[in-house]
């Protein structure tokens, strides 16, 4: 783990590195966004394209179903004016063998309406009256010069039968319609009208398609086809099934995106709206939309189809535009801490090289300060070897004169023993023997007494017991210790003292004094220095 001290500093002296690692984060994140938004307008633009797509294929349905329908009415007013008389079976039956086929799904019907001038009227209530249908009547009831009544309607079942002699001339849409059919000698589609059949909801909204049925006759003019027309082959269509028969329920479920608004007379306005696939849906608040507006032709009859895509789905971030953006974010911070890592563990590398370096630096001056050391201590030890090589020569000396010491006194005690054991000695011969014994004794015991000195004082071992000594009292007694060997020898010890003097006292220690007074005692008799006090 980091530690936090280290960030501070980096902090803190502006360390450029962090700043490297936050500038790979930001860029990291600026390519990200860059290609998400790229792909997300890519994928809007195909999305564009495909709603355009989407948007001509429906169109391109809707006009084939009519196109269908008109291609059926065709057959059914040609039967009409192939035959002198349709029965009312035989219409039904051509219509039965037409509805099995799927694409007559969504049309609410088949039928007939001929024309009945006003002299007629009563002649042809009385001649489908005798069919069956005595309370058959054209309406609305009205004085008109001229009728059509709808006498043939397939499927002719509860719904339809309401219609049953309704007069679409009295409508001024369906009339229209009618006319412009009659005149142009085509199918024609009305305009927007509330369909009376097939249908239990409130208000159905539909359109009618016409196709004029005329009995021999030149049809050049319209003055000819006006008055060799008997009547019309029409078909009602709901607008909300005809879209769903031709679009499929799928389309037109909640769960589509796509909204489909059909206008008549191109005319966008609420007046004209024939048709809208949102129109159970609550509306949204939200106005941006992707829209499309298309005009559909039909016979001079002019459809705007407008399809709209909400803008939940028109601005999106699809699966992969949130997988790229995830994912780079994600790549991004992971280049970032890595980045950082680095740089952290550098900077640390350097902050350890600098206090190895530091480290080695103080290492290399102990280094020259042990070697200076090292060399005085050799010379040192140099010294210490001549002078240990020297006492060793000392030593050797010191102890072959110690042994030529020892047995010196050592050859006359056992000589002088020896010859104490001999018979016939005389006493005075005897007495001379042992104080010559005596002599060497304590001759050899003041050499043993030196030897363990100077041992002492090597092992550093010797103790000193600081005391009061009178070193007048131990000059008298040495002087007279030494009288009697000093007389032997020929040698004058004299101790001169000044008598009004006070008595020397010091304090040390008086068995040291003692034997240095000794030792010097001996060295005079040794050199026979005469006068020395």
């Amino acid at each position: 783990m980091l530690n936090l001290e280290i960030i501070k500093k980096l902090i803190a002296t502006n360390f450029n590195p962090i700043w490297k690692s936050f500038v790979i984060l930001i860029f990291g994140l600026l390519l990200t966004f860059s290609v998400s938004n790229y792909i997300r307008k890519e994928e809007e633009s195909q999305s564009k394209k495909e709603f355009v797509l989407v948007c001509n294929d429906i169109k391109t349905k809707i006009l084939r179903r009519i196109n269908v329908q008109t291609e059926f009415l065709i057959s059914g007013a040609s039967l009409i004016e192939a035959s002198n008389s349709v029965t009312r079976k035989e219409w039904k039956r051509f219509n039965k063998f037409s509805r099995k086929n799927i694409k007559f799904v969504g049309v609410q019907g088949y039928g007939f309406a001929t024309i009945i001038k006003k002299e007629q009227l009563k002649e042809h209530l009385s001649s489908i009256r005798k069919e069956g249908f005595p309370q058959y009547t054209v309406f609305p009831s009205a004085d008109r010069e001229v009728y059509t009544s709808i006498i043939y309607l397939e499927p002719f079942d509860e719904t339809n039968a309401q219609v049953f002699g309704f007069d679409m001339f009295s409508e001024p849409t369906r009339r229209k319609a009618m006319e412009q059919a009659r005149d142009q000698n085509r199918a024609i589609l009305s305009g927007k009208v509330t369909l009376q059949v097939g249908t239990k909801k409130e208000s159905p909204t539909g359109t009618i398609m016409y196709v004029p049925v005329y009995k021999n006759a030149s049809l050049n003019t319209v003055a000819e086809r006006r008055s060799a027309v008997i009547g019309w082959v029409f078909s009602p269509f709901l607008m909300g099934d005809l879209m769903e028969s031709i679009l499929g329920a799928r389309f037109l479920s909640d769960k589509t995106n796509i909204r489909l608004q059909v206008y008549d007379d191109n005319s966008i306005s609420p007046k004209s709206l024939v048709f809208d696939s949102y129109k159970n849906r609550i509306k949204s608040k939200n106005s941006n939309a992707r829209t499309s507006i298309l005009s559909m032709v039909f016979n001079n009859k002019n459809w705007v189809l407008v399809f709209s895509e909400p803008s939940e789905k028109a601005f999106f971030f699809s699966a992969k535009v949130m997988i790229i953006t995830i994912g780079g974010i994600i790549i991004s911070f992971l280049l970032f801490a890595l980045s950082f890592s680095l740089l952290i563990t550098k900077y640390r590398a350097s902050i350890i090289a600098e206090q190895m370096n530091e480290s080695l630096k103080k290492n290399y001056k102990k280094l020259v300060s042990s070697k200076e050391k090292l060399k005085n201590t050799n010379q040192q030890l140099q010294k210490a070897k001549i002078k240990a090589e020297e006492s060793d020569q000392l030593k050797s000396a010191f102890l072959a004169n110690m042994s030529h010491e020892i047995r010196t006194p050592m050859n006359g005690i056992m000589g002088f023993a020896k010859l104490l054991k001999e018979e016939n000695l005389t006493s005075e011969e005897q007495r001379n023997y042992i104080k010559i014994i005596e002599k060497s004794g304590t001759r050899l015991f003041n050499i043993i007494n030196d030897i363990i000195d100077i041992s002492k004082i090597e092992a550093g071992q010797m103790n000193v017991s600081l005391s009061t000594t009178n070193v007048d009292e131990q000059m008298l007694y040495i002087q007279t210790f030494f009288r009697p060997e000093t007389q032997d020898k020929g040698i004058q010890l004299v101790l001169k003292s000044q008598s009004d003097q006070e008595e020397t006292i010091i304090r040390t220690d008086r068995e040291k004094l003692y034997a240095i007074l000794i030792n010097l005692t001996r060295w005079v008799q040794l050199f026979k220095v005469k006068n020395i006090g």
